[in-house]
């Protein structure tokens, strides 16, 4: 899981820490395997062929399918094409614009189905200068779930200061209060006074 910048109520995905992996539909499932080995930080691969995305592969259907396969020196020497048509996920990922907010992205994240719940994200970048360009990355589920815990504490943490200001002004606003009151107590007494030194005179 990934440590976070500071966020706000306002936070969007793009201010989140995001996976920068491509592989195209060529590349050989070993050299997945290896990428994964060695960046245990990767939550998947996205697969795009010309700019044009194809699917993704998480890390844990990858795994959970490698170790299913009777035949598994032969998938590692094939294109990961090959994965994608088997897992049949090619139009199943979430991607979702890099300006969405953390809250709306969580919304729709645990919105999916069975163990699609805990798949990667991809989240696209796109150039308004230029219409055609975008790029894709991949968020991490856990690290999404992370984002959205500290805004609420942060939140929280916000209300309770709030409250405690509040109170703090109720209570000086009281204060204030009895002082006018004290105030008008003592000048009725002074009255009171010169009163008596005017009689006594």
């Amino acid at each position: 899981m990934s440590n976070l910048a500071p966020l706000r109520v306002e936070s969007t995905l793009g201010d989140l820490p995001l996976h920068d992996f491509q592989v195209s539909p060529s590349t050989l499932g070993k050299v997945l395997a290896n990428q994964f080995e060695k960046r245990p930080e990767l939550p998947g691969a996205i697969v795009a062929d010309d700019l044009q995305m194809l699917g993704m592969i998480s890390r844990r259907k990858f795994n959970n399918w490698m170790s299913s396969l009777y035949s598994l020196d032969k998938f590692l020497e094939s294109p990961i094409e090959l994965f994608l048509n088997a897992i049949k996920q090619n139009d199943n990922f979430l991607h979702l614009p890099d300006t969405e907010t953390v809250d709306d992205a969580v919304e729709k994240a645990i919105a999916r189905i069975g163990e699609d719940i805990y798949e990667p994200i991809i989240v696209v970048f796109h150039d308004q200068n230029l219409p055609d360009f975008q790029v894709s990355l991949l968020l991490d589920f856990p690290t999404l779930l992370q984002a959205q815990l500290q805004i609420s504490q942060t939140l929280h943490q916000e209300r309770d200061r709030q409250k405690i200001e509040s109170e703090c002004l109720v209570k000086l606003e009281q204060q204030k209060q009895r002082i006018k009151e004290y105030t008008k107590v003592l000048r009725s007494q002074k009255s009171v006074i010169q009163e008596r030194h005017q009689f006594l005179e």
